[in-house]
């Protein structure tokens, strides 16, 4: 399977629109996105499926949909998640998206998370999913 990435803050990214079709692309790609501010992007699957993803370098946030905008909308509950009130703002067109800290997990836990979409199509299995 492959994917596409639209950064849903900076629409005119030059590498909007390509295409990863291996682990090592998508590293790749996490790693070039690390001096960023928090912002938003898409990676959508060739199975009418995408992910979501709120970046940051310390942080992330992942929410698995059907690429049509229809529900569900499930989003990646973070290993030992506590609502506290705090929240993370991820960028998209210049507006602040606050995401629950109870989403808000390492990086290398959401690059795993994409890796497996991105090997299966599906959301991954590590971890627990809550539906918004």
């Amino acid at each position: 399977m492959s994917v596409t990435f639209q950064d849903l803050q900076q629409l005119d990214n030059p590498m909007n629109g390509i295409r990863l079709q291996s682990e090592a692309a998508l590293a790749g790609l996490f790693r070039s996105l690390s001096s960023r501010k928090p912002f938003l992007f898409e990676l959508r699957g060739d199975n009418d499926f995408m992910l979501t993803i709120g970046f940051a370098a310390n942080c992330g946030s992942v929410q698995y949909s059907p690429d049509d905008g229809a529900p569900p909308y499930l989003m990646a509950v973070a290993e030992n998640a506590v609502d506290d009130g705090k929240s993370v703002e991820f960028l998209a067109g210049n507006t602040p998206t606050p995401m629950p800290g109870r989403f808000c997990q390492p990086i290398s836990q959401v690059e795993k998370i994409a890796a497996e979409f991105l090997k299966h199509g599906v959301k991954s299995a590590a971890g627990s999913w809550e539906q918004i």
